[in-house]
């Protein structure tokens, strides 16, 4: 059996599909706007699928069982299962990362995780929240035995004409 590499990525991608399924979801930001949704482990070195999980909609007597399984936590616990104990780093986006998310996945699969925080995810100290007084570009460090918070300041400001649709890059400044 095929083992993935030490880095996987969790991410979601958006299967163009207009057929008549009651989980067939829109997205106005994505190109295709209408399909089906599956969430996907991939090996980052390979960059090859290792498993996925289709969304399958929310009922509509929304029963708390299924309101659990489309939790971002549930997600990507389901997703990493095959890798408990392995010691591998999984990298995600903001939909799927979260403190008490990333301390488990430590203590209890041997998985690190790294990924973009909200700002109003849960356990995210307060003064490390402030930007007042603060370098643009500048970084801030939060740790306790376990976890370490990274929070950057990147001021970006863009100048000059709008940015296009589908163009690569835009005139852009630090401020």
């Amino acid at each position: 059996m095929w083992e993935p590499g030490y880095h996987v990525t969790i991410d979601e991608q958006l299967v163009t599909f207009r057929g008549p399924v009651g989980f067939r979801i829109y997205n106005k930001s994505k190109p295709g706007r209408y399909g089906l949704l599956i969430r996907w482990l991939c090996d980052s070195g390979k960059r090859y699928a290792v498993k996925g999980i289709t969304y399958c909609g929310v009922p509509v007597y929304g029963t708390e069982m299924v309101k659990e399984q489309n939790k971002s936590s549930n997600i990507v616990k389901k997703l990493v299962e095959m890798l408990r104990g392995s010691g591998r780093g999984i990298t995600c986006d903001r939909f799927y990362t979260e403190i008490d998310l990333a301390a488990e996945l430590y203590r209890e699969y041997n998985l690190t995780m790294t990924g973009t925080l909200q700002a109003n995810r849960k356990h995210i100290p307060e003064e490390s929240k402030s930007t007042k007084g603060r370098q643009p570009t500048s970084s801030v460090f939060c740790f306790n035995d376990m976890t370490t918070l990274l929070l950057l300041l990147l001021l970006m400001k863009f100048i000059g004409r709008k940015i296009r649709r589908g163009s690569k890059c835009a005139k852009s400044a630090v401020a």
